[in-house]
């Protein structure tokens, strides 16, 4: 694998400009000011910029994990630089913070080249919003909005899952009165190593707040019932770092390892389980899919040509309806509208076991009885138990 995404081109290209970035595509050389910088509540660890070139356009970048401290390192606040060797791929619309339709993926393999200051950059960039257009985004976080207006006041919070937030009075020219409320960066926590707890029914894992979530493990009997829609169950990744890369032009791009011919196969289902009392949403990972398949990501693509990544292959569909004894792993932190936990342990399940599972659906409440029962259930119960025709699909929040 080579070291640079620049192998490819000529060291003397001339530089281009953001407009002309499109996902997909190697990375051209860009000369950028860095001009904010922040980080996901849900992503913690990935350090998240916005570049502007000297045409006035803005485009978002980020780090992955694993390249976070070599590019906080690299990259400063204000300052120009020469950015080369990235990768782009398309904007997520939950992620979108700008009008671009792609975002770079930036790391170890990125050429970074601090550059005099450049006048004709800009050092900031708005997408302001008329008052009388904030009501149709109203409950729509899939971009940002930028609002001119003077604040009156600003206190500290918490939501009812304890996440932090700021909470922002304005006033704009016309006297028109806005809250804005905004969720802060979570500081980093110590969480306790997993420890197994005894068998549950979905019913009542669904009533768990995510606080009792993290850090612990959980066992049930259950077997897929859907796979979610949009949502590959193969995919190419890094053969050395083995994170998602990118098609850039006809090989792929890496933006912590550079360019390869030939990516290494995946498994990643995203799928919904169901034992009868109710549903949640889980993650296989290659892992465990392999062992529950019978068979790696590779011969599924290469040996049985099952290469169009975005349709899901028969053979993972005939996974439906199998039970299983699933030990799923709560998660760290809501990422998506819905809780999604990770298959961390998966085995076959005994006749008796069978046997005292159909025993305790019948004598447990189904998660919608249980609903209709109580005035008020825990804002995560009515996500899980839901059956919806796209499983777990990534939050548009």
């Amino acid at each position: 694998m080579e070291n640079s995404l620049r192998a490819q081109r000529s060291p003397d290209m001339a530089t281009e400009t953001i407009a002309s970035i499109r996902p997909g595509r190697s990375g051209a050389i860009i000369e950028v000011r860095v001009i904010r910088k922040w980080v996901f509540s849900s992503r913690p660890d990935e350090p998240w910029y916005l570049f502007v070139d000297r045409n006035g356009d803005a485009i978002q970048d980020f780090a992955a994990k694993i390249d976070k401290d070599n590019i906080d390192a690299r990259l400063s606040m204000m300052p120009c630089y020469q950015i080369d060797s990235y990768v782009c791929r398309a904007t997520r619309p939950g992620m979108r913070t700008v009008r671009h339709d792609a975002t770079l993926k930036i790391g170890k393999a990125t050429t970074i080249i601090p550059v005099n200051d450049n006048e004709s950059i800009l050092h900031y960039y708005f997408e302001f919003q008329p008052y009388a257009a904030l009501n149709n985004r109203i409950n729509d976080n899939s971009v940002l909005t930028d609002y001119i207006g003077t604040v009156e006041s600003k206190f500290d919070g918490t939501t009812t899952h304890n996440d932090p937030y700021l909470r922002v009075i304005f006033r704009n020219e016309r006297d028109h009165i806005g809250v804005l409320p905004s969720t802060s960066s979570q500081a980093h926590q110590l969480t306790a190593a997993p420890t197994v707890q005894t068998e549950i029914t979905l019913v009542v894992l669904a009533q768990k707040e995510i606080s009792d979530l993290s850090g612990s493990t959980f066992v049930c009997d259950a077997s897929i019932t859907q796979f979610a829609e949009g949502m590959p169950c193969l995919y190419a990744a890094c053969p050395t770092c083995q994170m998602t890369i990118d098609r850039s032009d006809d090989k792929w791009a890496c933006a912590t390892d550079g360019i390869t011919e030939t990516p290494k196969y995946m498994f990643r289902l995203f799928t919904t389980i169901d034992d009868d009392t109710g549903t949640t949403n889980v993650t296989i990972f290659d892992k465990i899919a392999k062992q529950l398949l019978e068979k790696d990501a590779y011969d599924m693509v290469i040996k049985e040509g099952y290469d169009i990544l975005q349709v899901i292959p028969p053979p993972i569909l005939l996974l439906r309806g199998q039970t299983k004894k699933f030990h799923l792993r709560g998660p760290q932190h809501r990422r998506y509208r819905c809780i999604i936990f990770t298959v961390s342990k998966l085995s076959d399940v005994t006749i008796h076991e069978q046997e005292k599972l159909l025993k305790s659906t019948l004598e447990t409440p189904k998660s919608s009885d249980l609903q209709c029962k109580t005035q008020e259930t825990p804002a995560n119960s009515s996500f899980l138990s839901e059956k919806t025709d796209s499983g777990c699909k990534p939050s548009q929040k």
